[in-house]
């Protein structure tokens, strides 16, 4: 079993919960489930790199909200 930081182990809950979103998800939805000291900014920092070039999903900003979406070279290739 991999032992994760503090701070890799809010990132993997800031993942699930946009990953499980049916919508783009509020930064201060987010931040509720993250404990003190610990910013959104930070766990969505450690959540996009684990998307890099390699991937076909890409982690998105959308004004204020976060969603995973198919990146646009592979959604033109699926179209």
């Amino acid at each position: 079993m991999t032992v994760l930081s503090p701070l890799q182990d809010c990132a993997a809950i800031i993942e699930a919960l946009i990953f499980a979103s049916d919508r783009p998800i509020r930064e201060r939805e987010l931040d509720v489930y993250l404990p003190a000291g610990v910013t959104v900014s930070e766990a969505i920092a450690i959540v996009a790199s684990r998307y890099d070039e390699t991937s076909g999903v890409e982690l998105c900003q959308i004004g204020d909200t976060w969603a995973f979406r198919t990146k646009g070279e592979i959604g033109e290739r699926l179209s």
